[in-house]
């Protein structure tokens, strides 16, 4: 068993130095206090130890010259530290007329199996790396707790005696050195989405469906150290990112203790229209969301089938295939692979110096044939994987592509603007604008530019200065399939 200590060194005038000691009894409910200090004149020392409430549970008056350590008290029904209840103490000593406060911590931490306990419960570290060489604020710290973070590595090793003050007070588990950099920019929108998946994934309370449609659910108590009953749980159904008319906020309370599971019911509207229903859980701590839940209900969306009228005509070169179309214009880069030039009404749809292409490209080999109803289909396969161009008479792009290396589609556009219906911020699912650079997860449908991205799944993006990435995460040999349509509209669908 490995016990660890809060242990500070402190120096006073006449060369005295007081180690503070503060852990837990073997019952993990008292507290054990005691000071080691040592002075190389004769001093007088007090000392006394208050919790939040202003009573003094210890204290003690000593004459020494030396080396002394105080008998050890004993304070029952402890208020015990860890990162969910980061109770703090407040010490005060005098030495000789001179007064000092420092905050005090009692937990106890050990290694059981090659695993973490504190407080005699086993944890788990949700943590980032702080590879900065600058002290992390409070507001920084404040962030990191908002996105569910309970634990911080220090690449540098050593941090100042105030950043460790921070850390007991907000609620970290902190320790030092490790191999990954990590430098956070808490403020900045490139790093807002990432920040609302690491608290998704890091939240302390989980809500699963076990039966959507009767509106029967199960809720998870990750939390070690805290009870549901401290949580109020809100909830309310979305259609197409929307709240309807008749949409209402309804309020749940639970009382699951940590590491338990509770079912419960909701009601749910009859949700006769068409559309894609979402049920949105928000859990809060009566001052910040903590945890939240976005659950497809029922998804009962109809696209129309688009029945471009026209031929798309193709003209197959040595180095490059053409397609035309009454007002399309798209040249194919044989050798390459990709997407040279897309025009639709004389007019670029993409960046025609970086056009549609596969993230990744090894070796492409490229072929084109008629397809149905007027299409002109453009194939390549390239080391095990397989990419189909369906292009149509009105301009619009259907790629079907079998991953084996590719990790899905890129391009550029001149206009960054973009508008889609996917998780937002919050995690929610709905219809939202930017132009930030991010990441963005569980999107239906993105429209950027002149052109919209549909696809029957939900897939993700990257934008970045410009540049495009489309993609959905799924194992090898998976068909992924997305449709560019040059226009704004997401109500027909592309065979």
């Amino acid at each position: 068993m490995s016990l660890i200590i809060l242990l500070i060194l402190l120096t006073f005038p006449f060369w005295q130095d007081v180690s503070i000691i503060s852990t837990l009894a073997d019952d993990q409910e008292t507290g054990v206090f005691k000071l080691r200090l040592h002075s190389s004149a004769p001093a007088d020392f007090t000392y006394e130890l208050w919790d939040n409430d202003g009573t003094v549970v210890a204290d003690a008056h000593y004459n020494f010259h030396g080396a002394l350590t105080t008998v050890a008290d004993s304070i029952p029904n402890i208020r015990r530290w860890t990162a969910e209840t980061p109770e703090l103490y407040t010490l005060v000593l005098n030495i000789n007329g001179e007064s000092a406060s420092f905050e005090v911590a009692f937990r106890k931490m050990e290694i059981k199996s090659r695993e973490l306990f504190v407080n005699g419960r086993p944890i788990k570290l949700n943590g980032v790396h702080n590879a900065t060489d600058s002290l992390l604020t409070r507001e920084d710290l404040r962030l990191m707790k908002k996105a569910n973070v309970n634990a911080i590595i220090n690449r540098w090793g050593h941090q100042p005696r105030e950043f460790y003050r921070l850390c007991d007070s907000i609620g970290f588990y902190v320790y030092n050195q490790a191999d990954v950099d990590y430098k956070p920019k808490w403020s900045t929108d490139t790093v807002k989405a990432a920040i609302s998946e690491i608290k998704h994934q890091y939240q302390g309370v989980a809500i699963t469906p076990k039966d959507t449609l009767k509106g029967i659910f199960n809720v998870l108590n990750r939390n070690y150290f805290t009870s549901l009953d401290k949580y109020t749980v809100s909830y309310w159904t979305e259609r197409d990112g929307k709240r309807p008319f008749w949409w209402r906020k309804r309020n749940l309370q639970f009382n699951a203790e940590p590491q338990q599971t509770q079912d419960f019911k909701v009601k749910l509207p009859r949700m006769k229209r068409r559309g894609e229903y979402h049920l949105i859980f928000q859990i809060s701590d009566g001052a910040d969301i903590v945890a939240c839940e976005d659950i497809l209900l029922k998804n009962t969306s109809v696209r129309r089938t688009a029945r471009p009228k026209g031929r798309a005509t193709y003209t197959d070169g040595d180095t490059k295939i053409i397609v035309r179309g009454e007002e399309l214009e798209l040249v194919f880069d044989k050798k390459n692979g990709f997407v040279q030039q897309w025009k639709v009404g004389g007019k670029d749809m993409v960046d025609p110096a970086f056009g549609i292409r596969p993230v990744f490209r090894k070796n492409a080999k490229v072929w084109v044939h008629k397809g149905e109803n007027g299409t002109a289909v453009i194939g390549v396969n390239d080391n095990g994987s397989r990419e189909l161009y369906t292009i149509y008479p009105d301009g619009a792009i259907k790629a079907d592509i079998t991953i084996s290396h590719i990790l899905g589609l890129r391009f550029k556009m001149a206009d960054e603007h973009f508008r889609f219906f996917g998780r937002s911020l919050n995690y929610f699912k709905s219809i939202q604008s930017s132009s930030a650079p991010g990441h963005y997860t569980g999107t239906s449908w993105l429209q950027i530019g002149g052109i919209t991205v549909i696809s029957a799944d939900e897939f993700e993006f990257g934008i970045d200065s410009g540049e495009v990435c489309i993609n959905r995460p799924a194992d090898p040999g998976t068909l992924q399939s997305f449709t560019l349509v040059p226009k704004k509209e997401t109500r027909y669908y592309y065979e």
